[in-house]
């Protein structure tokens, strides 16, 4: 199985004033990114594969994560539009 997380800047804009030059992603939680959650969360349910998607820059989380090896997972990484519809990310 593979997840897809996909992920629009413009639902996240009010992260940017607490944490300014933070991806969304790897916004702290309890110590952790938020990242770290998902990617748990997708190994729980049985996937191999994890596919980040976003409107906005992945450097950050791309470097964060690479390519998901200390996990056990691999981990890629795309860019979409902002006005693209899921049917679109997903095809």
């Amino acid at each position: 199985m593979k997840t897809l997380v996909v992920i629009r800047e413009k639902d996240y804009e009010w992260l940017y004033p607490v944490f300014p030059g933070v991806h969304p992603l790897l916004v702290p939680v309890c110590n952790k990114p938020y990242a770290e959650f998902l990617i748990d969360f997708a190994i729980l349910a049985g996937s191999n594969a994890i596919r980040f998607v976003s409107d906005g820059q992945l450097g950050g989380l791309e470097h964060y994560c690479e390519n998901g090896s200390r996990w056990g997972i691999e981990i890629s990484y795309a860019s979409m539009l902002g006005d693209e519809d899921l049917e679109t990310v997903i095809d």
